[in-house]
């Protein structure tokens, strides 16, 4: 039997990169799945090349009625919901933080903080009535260490690792596992383009550019039952990056 056979899932920001790659393994692993995207065209070009078993709902994670309809309408449509996968984020514009205009701060808040806030409120609910399940958020390397120029961004996921460990204390009573993903450099379109590929493979230990499959094949684990003993974990994916980070003093020559 696959590993998640029947099992229903919501996948957000599933139109795309990580979340694209999570739905496509989900389904041929078995299992239902929501796409919750806020482009609901390319959500539902993408269902439909995924097959059958993929639906698309229009999804501003950033809204917590839209995200209440989508675990809503993935009870309605499947039965239930044991699985979720919480990939919708922005980056928010480059930049240090004088130059931030409190409208980018607010937008990132919005969706990556308070969006994953709504996920979790409405999604723990479903896995409730479910009698258990499990939850990925996606965080970020930059969450663990904050990023100049990105320091929103990296606030906003730190607090997605936080919200994280708390949910997971609160409800694993409730066979509920809650877990978060840090990616490094990952080749989607959340991916600074002016960034070169084979500048990020040149600084990341494992020497290539992530890519959305390996995301996908490390949430799903965390989902399934091979991961039941894990709750309240960050996982980093990130080819080794934050570990050879280091304060190197001069050559005293």
């Amino acid at each position: 039997m696959s590993r998640f056979q029947d099992k229903v899932a919501l996948v957000t920001g599933g139109a795309s990169g990580i979340g694209l790659a999570v739905s496509q393994t989900l389904v041929r692993d078995g299992a239902k799945v929501v796409i919750g995207d806020i482009n609901i065209d390319l959500a539902k070009k993408s269902a439909a090349a995924i097959g059958s078993r993929a639906v698309a709902i229009e999804f501003d994670q950033g809204d917590a009625k839209s995200v209440e309809s989508a675990v809503a309408f993935a009870e309605e449509t499947f039965g239930g919901l044991d699985l979720a996968v919480n990939a919708a984020a922005i980056q928010g514009p480059l930049g240090k933080i004088l130059e931030m205009d409190p409208k980018s701060i607010e937008n990132v808040y919005r969706v990556n903080t308070c969006g994953i806030a709504y996920c979790l409120l409405y999604e723990l609910a479903a896995l409730k009535r479910r009698g258990g399940g499990a939850i990925v958020n996606i965080a970020s390397i930059s969450g663990m260490r904050p990023t100049p120029g990105l320091g929103v961004y990296s606030a906003s996921k730190t607090a997605v690792i936080s919200l994280t460990n708390v949910a997971a204390a609160e409800y694993g009573p409730d066979n509920i596992r809650v877990n978060a993903i840090s990616p490094g450099y990952v080749d989607t379109p959340l991916l600074d383009q002016r960034l070169d590929r084979k500048w990020i493979a040149s600084i990341t230990p494992s020497r290539r550019c992530g890519q959305p499959q390996d995301l996908a094949d490390a949430i799903c684990f965390m989902l399934s039952d091979d991961a039941r003993q894990i709750s309240g974990t960050n996982l980093q994916v990130d080819g080794g990056l934050i570990a050879s980070f280091s304060i190197v003093p001069p050559d005293p020559e």
